[in-house]
């Protein structure tokens, strides 16, 4: 699939939509080569084992493709706060971001961008992305209420959270 996504890079330099759902094979070559497309406003790259562990790719993607409005990255597990930190300093017409499965958000990661905790880097998510209008954080274990205050606070436009699995937020915070 990386030779799809070098001529897709190639030749649609105004390519604004791609979607990889599943696509096992699409290896952070493919996404350097994808962020050639820099219009793109929308990447799918759900269940892209491939891409469990990126590199510097993701970085490039953001820093390449501002105007991003949709991320998808269901179930890459190797995806780390480092990783989310270029698209919250890059992209900042973000909508919505899909981090199904995604467990990796530690601590250690939040303590290199200078914030204490894993909420803090979903704070900075908050400030700098306005626009987000959906954002799915099925099974990330360690969300508190206060997590989602920043969201209810600066995300105006939010139509949509998922905290499937998400056991320590209460009642009164989803009515907020």
């Amino acid at each position: 699939m990386d030779e799809v996504a070098q001529a897709l890079g190639e030749y649609n330099p105004h390519l604004i939509s791609v979607d990889f759902w599943k696509t096992y094979s699409l290896t952070p070559v493919g996404v350097r080569a994808i962020a050639k497309c820099r219009k793109l406003q929308e990447v799918d790259f759900g269940w892209c084992l491939g891409v469990s562990i990126p590199g510097d790719c993701l970085s490039l993607l953001a820093s390449s493709c501002p105007e991003l409005r949709k991320l998808f990255m269901v179930a890459l597990r190797g995806i780390l706060d480092k990783d989310l930190d270029p698209f919250i300093q890059n992209c900042k017409r973000l909508e919505q971001v899909d981090l199904l499965g995604v467990r990796s958000i530690s601590q250690e990661v939040c303590l290199s961008l200078g914030v204490s905790i894993p909420g803090d880097c979903l704070s900075l998510l908050a400030s700098s992305c306005p626009e987000l209008r959906k954002l799915f954080m099925v099974a990330l274990r360690g969300i508190l209420d206060k997590d989602l205050d920043p969201f209810i606070q600066n995300c105006k436009r939010l139509e949509q959270v998922d905290l499937l699995g998400v056991r320590s937020i209460s009642q009164e915070v989803c009515l907020r």
